[in-house]
């Protein structure tokens, strides 16, 4: 099992199918450190009022806790000044990445993962891998579905009889 490993490129073109994330981050991945330019809601943040938007540079600390990707602002940015200490307070205690697990589909992928990292100016996704002695889930079942189609009905008949609800001789 190899791990999965995201450039750039390839985040900023994930984060461009998300809704919650389309036109709000753009991704770079320099120096081992994941940075870009973000335009993201202030809504959750207190005294700053609903509608206003953060719009600016920042660097971001990204990892997995227990299976969950946390990504938090580090430092910011906004016409090349330092925001105000009490901006940075609440944003490094908020999960930038909260509403991703909202979306089904980028829950189940993000749930094959259990752990994340920077390196070599790309991101490192480590797959889970089964426990020594545990087998994967996924073996055999699907040999197992599809064989029941493939046999006769034993009666030596392999054509399809009419369904209980439609008399005989009716449709093709």
């Amino acid at each position: 099992d190899e791990d999965l490993v995201l450039t750039a490129d390839d985040i900023n073109a994930l984060i461009s199918s998300n809704e919650d994330f389309k036109g709000k981050v753009f991704v770079e991945i320099e120096n081992d450190q994941v940075s870009g330019k973000v335009s993201v809601p202030l809504d959750a943040v207190p005294m700053i009022g609903k509608g206003r938007y953060f719009n600016g540079s920042a660097t971001f600390d990204v990892s997995m806790d227990g299976g969950v990707l946390i990504v938090t602002m580090v430092e910011a940015e906004v016409k090349g000044e330092p925001v105000p200490d009490e901006f940075m307070d609440a944003m490094q205690n908020e999960n930038l990445a909260k509403n991703l697990y909202s979306d089904p589909d980028q829950a189940t992928f993000m749930r094959q993962f259990d752990d994340i990292r920077v390196e070599d100016d790309k991101l490192y996704l480590r797959f889970k891998r089964p426990e020594p002695g545990e087998e994967s889930s996924e073996e055999g079942s699907a040999d197992a579905e599809d064989d029941s189609a493939d046999e006769p009905d034993g009666d030596g008949d392999s054509a399809a009889e009419p369904d209980a609800g439609e008399p005989a001789g009716v449709g093709v």
